[in-house]
């Protein structure tokens, strides 16, 4: 495996990649207070195999730097910078949950470096007028400390609250979520992150993406169901291929990595990803 760190208008970008740098290059964003290991299932059951997968830490999360304040098109030169220095200049992007929202801002300002779009438990809806420019998601506040790293790692919750499906998984993604602070334990996320998009920006982003795209949701899934791959369709005007991952809930990349592994890969196969 390949690491290491590149910098950003100022902040420095942890990343890290398997597979030949000849082989067909995908770039993976994590979702809201994640970080890059939450794909290590996925890519462990297979997602690497005959592909050069890089994951990298957005701003604000896992091992990247942190920043004054952060946005939806910062955090998609994050990813076009990964892709351009660390993924040879043109990839596929697959996202999970707000990386699918960071990956279409990438496509749309980007559509040289985007071969293709893979949006993984990524809510798209028609703006309602009264609600479009609303916030998403949980609003900020200042995380726990612990006494003991393990006493930290047991404290971790999946967001949304969801069953528990893969212990392992989620015991893994914890391990890499939690870091020293002074002389205690707790997250590594900045709690500045939260409520960066709403629905006008990311049907403004949307509209304007020029790559296939394609949609995989969990099943159980309490986040996104059919009426996304819908609204995205209403949005880009074409069919949007979509797959549901049967028992998957929103975590679906660590309920069901294998399945997941095979839905990204049958997904950029259909893209001309091979």
């Amino acid at each position: 495996m390949a690491s290491g760190r590149i910098e950003v208008h100022g902040c420095d970008i942890a990343w890290c990649a398997v597979g030949r740098e000849e082989e067909a290059p995908v770039v993976l964003v994590h979702g809201a207070r994640a970080h890059r290991h939450w794909w290590d299932p996925a890519v462990a059951a297979g997602l690497a195999d005959r592909r050069r997968v890089v994951a990298f830490d957005l701003s604000g999360h896992g091992d990247s730097g942190r920043r004054p304040d952060y946005s939806a098109e910062l955090w998609a030169e994050e990813a076009l910078a990964v892709v351009d220095e660390c993924a040879g200049g043109r990839a596929a992007l697959v996202g999970h949950s707000m990386g699918g929202l960071v990956a279409l801002v990438a496509a749309a300002l980007r559509p040289d470096l985007v071969s293709s779009l893979i949006l993984i438990e990524t809510r798209i809806m028609i703006p309602d007028p009264e609600s479009a420019l609303v916030p998403r998601g949980t609003p900020a506040k200042v995380p726990r400390r612990f006494p003991s790293r393990e006493a930290a790692v047991e404290s971790v919750r999946l967001f949304p609250p969801q069953p528990v499906v893969d212990a392992a998984a989620v015991r893994h993604a914890a391990e890499h979520s939690i870091g020293p602070i002074a002389d205690e334990w707790g997250w590594k996320f900045d709690p500045a992150v939260a409520q960066r998009f709403n629905d006008e920006l990311i049907n403004r982003y949307l509209a304007r993406v020029e790559c296939p795209v394609a949609m995989i949701y969990g099943s159980e899934s309490s986040m996104v169901n059919g009426s996304s791959p819908l609204a995205a369709e209403a949005i880009l005007g074409y069919p949007v291929p979509t797959t549901v991952v049967d028992g998957g809930h929103h975590h679906v990349i660590l309920d069901r990595p294998a399945e997941s592994a095979g839905a990204i890969a049958g997904a950029l196969l259909a893209q001309g990803v091979s």
